[in-house]
């Protein structure tokens, strides 16, 4: 069996089976925080939270519609399942060609097996990893965000065998140096091609995540270290300066007067590169802005008010807001919200989640199943040094990778001690690149025993085998060890979530809602599966933007909002006589309440925090997973009435959905009904 054909069906392993684990165990629906947005927005082709994620959009909707025999929801989740198994492809691609680079004398059936027994480990450790898991089994753009860095890696890779774009000579045909031969411009073409083809797809990247651009820093300084190559290093840097500028206006600052000026400068610079070097950075610049350019779809889209219309971006300046994440504060990397070491501390402690092996197990104070951790560990930073030793342009390319989607991020988010969530998916492409270090360490590892074995004149199969073995077996130990946490095929809690809220209203009822967890499973249920769409949703933290009022105001199910878009922008934080102050959020529910004058019925999620519903306390009655505002007055008020009737017909309707979308076979669970 030639070595190709070997490659290719390690290679094929390596995308099945993290391809069969990620369907074993991924989501039937919605889980929380942001997978029911973007499902809904994906079917719906809506407009999801900034910055709007539209090819991200694209895609969903494209794989909801295929054939598959899965509900709408889980086609989208299954987008992840496929970009996760790419992914673990493109790790095990990029950790096979350095090895090649590193050791290029690995030849016959034993070199064969320490070349890829090492990328298969790592590959594995991967597919069974906390974050990268997770991401792979629920609609998020963190399974395709590490297909794409993945993806862009490799294709570096592939450019770097040839960077110069030379044909390949024998004998005579070297004399004619000063003449460039077709097969020399075809070779050119291609080289330049590969470094168009990251350029392309790292500006789509922007369609659907940020965190994609970065890993763009480790390709560009192999650029800059490759001596011969078929562009100069003055094209790349003033390409890469444009790239920069556009970066920092998404993320660091709001001063457009910075980016016009940056924008002038770089136009300057392509035009001077164009007439003195050729037409290369003008052609990257293009790129660039033919992927950005599939941001307009939510320009398009906002137009036609789809069901989730976020910023709603129907002018330029609103969807330059929306490009901007002008809803969120700008990134601040000198205002710490938390010591470093704090933060770093947190990273250490996501890190040491990733390649767990087995469960706690104590020997005095000892947690053997934590202190395992440093098997995959050790292996990583093995790899680490021997890429330094044997390859260090290739070494400098995954290195930065790593430093920028770890110590980088850390300093660049910024995360306070406070955070709403855990925030270990940022750090998700860490982990990845980690991992392909965790291969290059094995296969490192089974080199030293051959070499060892040679020298003490032993055969070096008999030291290499059982090496290699074990750390096959080992990097299997994580499934194991993970898979009760991460299977998700039984998974309704967030679906039935929203249907259960949702069902024990009344008809045209106004509820308000907090913030992701219990108003995106409602979007869903709306939106996907078309139940209860005669409510009317209100999301707090979104009831402070004047964009969403109006959308409330202007769009069905119409909210009685009587105030026009000068008074709403015009609309100030009011003191309070007894202290505190009413902020904009809390005036419109005031004004919501009051027009709608008891002909909706009003509710407030018990996810609401009592702030926002205290000064209605005593007329608000516990209907099951809302208040019911009423017009009796009391404390605590309960209706017992409709608390039974709502578990009754709630529970009718749960035992009916699941006879028809959930298997047959099912476990015992937990889920929310009635809340009191």
């Amino acid at each position: 069996m030639s070595e190709q054909t070997v490659h290719r069906l390690v290679a094929l392993a390596v995308f099945l089976i993290p391809l069969t684990v990620f369907l074993l165990t991924m989501a039937p629906t919605l889980v929380f925080w942001d997978s029911g947005e973007f499902i809904a927005t994906a079917y719906i082709l809506g407009i999801p939270h900034s910055p709007g994620t539209p090819l991200f959009t694209l895609a969903g909707r494209v794989f909801s519609m295929l054939p598959l025999p899965f509900g709408a929801a889980a086609r989208v989740n299954f987008f992840s399942v496929l970009c996760g198994s790419l992914a673990v492809l493109m790790g095990y691609l990029i950790a096979v060609t350095t090895l090649r680079f590193m050791y290029p004398s690995l030849r016959g059936g034993l070199g064969r097996f320490m070349t890829y027994a090492g990328p298969f480990a790592g590959s594995m450790y991967l597919t069974f990893s906390d974050t990268f898991w997770r991401d792979s089994t629920e609609t998020e753009v963190y399974a395709l965000n590490a297909l794409v860095m993945g993806l862009c890696t490799y294709l570096a890779l592939v450019w770097y065998r040839n960077p110069a774009g030379r044909a390949e000579r024998k004998g005579a045909e070297t004399a004619n140096r000063g003449m460039r031969s077709d097969e020399d411009l075809v070779e050119r073409g291609r080289s330049r091609g590969l470094v168009y083809l990251i350029i392309y797809l790292l500006a789509l990247g922007i369609g659907f995540h940020l965190g994609t651009v970065i890993v763009y820093g480790g390709i560009f300084l192999l650029f800059l270290l490759v001596r011969e190559k078929a562009f100069k290093n003055a094209e790349i840097i003033i390409y890469t300066f444009g790239f920069a500028v556009i970066l920092a206006d998404m993320t660091m600052h709001r001063n457009s007067a910075v980016t016009a000026v940056g924008l002038l400068v770089f136009a300057a610079l392509i035009a001077w590169s164009t007439a003195r070097n050729g037409r290369f950075a003008l052609a990257g610049a293009g790129l660039l802005a033919l992927g950005i350019s599939v941001h307009l779809f939510m320009y398009i889209r906002s137009h036609l008010d789809p069901g989730i219309d976020m910023v709603d971006p129907e002018t330029w300046k609103a969807m330059y807001a929306h490009l901007r994440r002008e809803q969120y504060p700008p990134i601040n990397v000198f205002a710490r919200k938390a010591s470093l070491l704090r933060q770093i501390g947190h990273f250490g402690r996501y890190f040491g989640n990733q390649f767990r092996m087995a469960g706690d197990a104590f020997l005095g104070p000892v947690n053997l199943g934590a202190a395992l951790t440093a098997i995959p560990v050790a292996l990583g930073f093995w790899g680490i040094a021997a890429n330094y030793q044997r390859e260090r342009k290739l070494w400098a390319l995954n290195f930065t990778n790593l430093f920028l989607n770890s110590v980088g991020l850390i300093v660049f988010l910024n995360f306070s001690s406070t955070e709403v969530r855990e925030r270990d998916y940022f750090y998700g492409a860490a982990f990845y690149f980690f991992a392909i270090f965790i291969g290059i360490g094995v296969t490192s590892i089974l080199v030293m025993a051959a070499e060892w074995a040679e020298e003490k004149g032993k055969k070096a199969a008999v030291r290499v085998a059982p090496i290699g073995a074990l750390c096959l077996f080992l990097s299997i130990l994580p499934a194991h060890h993970n898979w009760f946490t991460h299977d998700r095929s039984q998974f309704y809690v967030a679906h039935d979530y929203g249907y259960d809220l949702l069902a024990g209203l009344e008809p045209d009822a106004i509820i308000f809602t907090n913030g992701d967890n219990d108003t995106y499973p409602l979007w869903y249920i709306q939106n996907v599966e078309h139940f209860r769409t005669d409510v009317s949703v209100v999301n707090l933290s979104l009831l402070r933007t004047d964009w969403y009022i109006e959308q409330l105001r202007d769009r069905d199910p119409k909210l009685p909002i009587r105030l026009t878009d000068e008074e709403i922008e015009r609309m100030e934080p009011v003191p309070l006589k007894g202290g505190g102050i009413a902020w904009k959020h809390d005036l419109m529910v005031q004004h919501i309440i009051r027009e709608a004058d008891w002909k909706r019925p009003v509710y407030f999620a018990t996810t609401v925090p009592l702030d926002t519903w205290k000064p209605y306390g005593r007329h608000l009655e516990m209907e099951g997973m809302a208040r019911r505002l009423v017009l009796r007055e009391g404390d605590n008020l309960i209706s017992e009435f409709l608390l039974e009737r709502n578990f009754d017909e709630i529970s009718a309707g749960w035992r009916s959905r699941s006879a028809s979308i959930r298997p047959s076979r099912r476990p015992t669970r937990f889920s929310a009904r009635t809340t009191c």
